[in-house]
């Protein structure tokens, strides 16, 4: 089985999480992580919750400091971010805010 940055399954349920939750109202740090993505090269860590139509995620990224936000999937294949295959938690962004704030 050929490595891809994101399988069918994930992007499934990135686009199913973008499509029914409402950002404006729902509190994203009990949201479960869906998937990680690491920098094998140097800094950079990426938690995905959801995925509109056009690639841009939304999540996590810490690059030097954990903060949420939008980013594109484009960009993690053109800077070599890979997937983290064997990803088994912390379980919902609270708990990935609070780890890394404790580096």
């Amino acid at each position: 089985m050929a490595y891809t940055l994101i399988t069918n399954d994930i992007k499934k349920l990135l686009r199913y999480n973008h499509k029914n939750t409402n950002f404006a109202t729902e509190s994203i740090g009990k949201e479960p992580v869906v998937v990680r993505f690491f920098n094998p090269k140097g800094a950079g860590e990426w938690w995905a919750y959801s995925m509109d139509e056009h690639g841009y995620m939304f999540g996590i990224a810490d690059i030097f400091f954990p903060e949420y936000g939008d980013f594109h999937i484009d960009e993690l294949k053109q800077n070599g971010i890979e997937r983290d295959r064997y990803y088994t938690g912390p379980d919902t962004f609270e708990e990935v805010m609070i780890q890394q704030k404790g580096r």
